[in-house]
Order: structure tokens, then C-alpha cells, then sequence
């Protein structure tokens, strides 16, 4: 399943759908995904945009709550545990 369909943020046609797992309080970050990335069909990424003045620290907190959003959706989503 491509990752835009998992987190359900940018369809293929460019429609803009509902960002829920990261927007939680419990998270509060955006993550924007996006697909085609090897071959213009296949191949999935997200994209992080901090500050250009970002820490050591901020990339950290950053990655740690990327890690918990994708970990977080997978349970509730699918119930795909083991990470």
C-alpha cells in the first residue's frame, strides 16, 4: 500500500485529504507524504521541513516523533505491531 493511502494526506491526483495521526495533540506534527519517488509510480517518502536554524536536539525530537507517528498509525490503523 503506498504511503500516501497510509497516512492519507496527498493523493496521486493532487487532492488534498484529511492529516489525522500526526496532527494529534499527542504528536503535533505535520508530515507530508508523497510517492513515485523511484520511478514515478513506485517509491514512497515523507518530507520534514524544520527551520534552517534547527538543533541537534529539535532534529531528535523531530525524528523520535516521526518514528512514534508512523509506529502509532500502523497499531490503530492495521493493528501491525513489532516495529
Amino acid at each position: 500500500m503506498p504511503l500516501w493511502l497510509c497516512l492519507a494526506v496527498v493523493a496521486p491526483q493532487g487532492t488534498i485529504a484529511d492529516i489525522t495521526t500526526g496532527m494529534q495533540s499527542l504528536f503535533n506534527i505535520s508530515i507530508y507524504p508523497g510517492t513515485g519517488t523511484a520511478d514515478g509510480v513506485n517509491g514512497d517518502h515523507i518530507m520534514l521541513s524544520p527551520a534552517y536554524n534547527v538543533t541537534s536536539e529539535d532534529v531528535h525530537m523531530i525524528v523520535d516523533t516521526t518514528v512514534s507517528v508512523i509506529k502509532a498509525f500502523f497499531v490503530e490503523g492495521f493493528g501491525v505491531n513489532g516495529f
